[in-house]
């Protein structure tokens, strides 16, 4: 158990909007493959690089924080560090 949760510790939890993307067919750019229904912008209109790193976008600045707040119920939880 302590291994694995070395490992979740380095990871650093979720990496949407940071390490992971999704375009979809109509090049509509998402945080992850779970976010169709958000789209940062269009690779038709702007690069990636430009939606990527565009943090005028409150959800993407959000994503991007470090460390991310975490409230509710999960920043509750005793195993929140």
């Amino acid at each position: 158990a302590a291994n694995i949760r070395a490992r979740l510790a380095q990871w650093g939890g979720n990496s949407s909007g940071v390490n992971v993307a999704n375009i979809d067919n109509l090049g509509n750019v998402h945080p992850d493959t779970m976010w169709w229904h958000y789209s940062l912008g269009n690779i038709r209109e702007r690069p990636f690089s430009e939606i990527w790193m565009d943090l005028s976008d409150p959800l993407m600045a959000g994503l991007k924080q470090s460390p991310r707040s975490v409230s509710g119920r999960c920043g509750d939880c005793q195993h929140f560090d």
